[in-house]
């Protein structure tokens, strides 16, 4: 088992991790570990990431609960030069389009795929392709910071995911790349490629941004042989938060 609790409260991504597991309120979990089975995850020490590293080389290959701080870095998305600090970034892009709605008629709304309109009636087509794709951006890898110099496996990063709105701003809009300038303003936190975010038409497409802080954490995890790398657990990874 893997469990990772930020002490503090942030807004949660609108998809969450397959692998996120809500099993109780952070509170809760923080004073009752969830167990490491096989490698002593019932009994694992707490550890600050601040400490030297030489107490931790001694739980090697064993679980440990460690409290830090998820240490940041830059990072662009590079199609669209949007700068933050954080662990991960996401783009999440949106079209206005038609679609069914269910009693014959038709609705518009905004929708991060595409939607299908060759079976729609005239009137009510959409665009034929999205404009832009989805990314994401993970720091790799992903640190506690501290002098312990703590690293999360790659297998752990799904479980990053309580991420809060990066706000877009006009210093966004100034660091767009040459071929984007002109075709996108900001709008209620937005890129938007359309006239008007109050009264969209079809085909204007919106772009957010999600992104994870530094936060302070509680994560229960496995050391790997070094010491110095947290892994999952063997069983099923498990993440909570005070938002879910």
């Amino acid at each position: 088992l893997f469990a990772l609790f930020p002490t503090k409260a942030p807004l949660a991504l609108p998809a969450t991790s397959a692998l996120a597991v809500l099993i109780l309120l952070a509170s809760l979990l923080l004073s009752v570990p969830v167990p490491c089975r096989g490698v002593g995850g019932s009994n694992a020490p707490q550890l600050s990431s601040r400490a030297d590293p030489s107490l931790f080389r001694p739980h090697a290959g064993k679980a440990v609960h460690v409290q830090g701080r998820l240490f940041p870095v830059e990072l662009d998305d590079h199609e669209f030069h949007f700068v933050r600090s954080g662990v991960r970034l996401e783009r999440y892009v949106e079209s206005f389009q038609w679609e069914h709605d269910g009693r014959g008629g038709y609705r518009k709304d905004w929708f991060p795929y595409l939607i299908d309109s060759r079976d729609h009636t005239p009137g009510h087509l959409n665009p034929l392709a999205m404009p832009f794709e989805n990314h994401t951006q993970v720091s790799l890898p992903i640190r506690i910071a501290g002098a312990a110099g703590l690293a999360l496996s790659r297998e752990l990063n799904g479980l990053i995911d309580f991420s809060e709105k990066a706000q877009v701003d006009t210093e966004d809009l100034k660091r767009l790349p040459d071929e984007l300038k002109g075709t996108f303003k900001v709008s209620e936190g937005y890129f938007l490629r359309g006239r008007d975010m109050r009264f969209p038409s079809v085909g204007d497409v919106r772009v957010s941004f999600f992104i994870v802080k530094d936060q302070d954490v509680s994560i229960l995890a496995r050391l790997d042989p070094t010491g110095t790398r947290l892994m999952p657990c063997e069983g099923r990874a498990s993440l909570s938060d005070e938002e879910r």
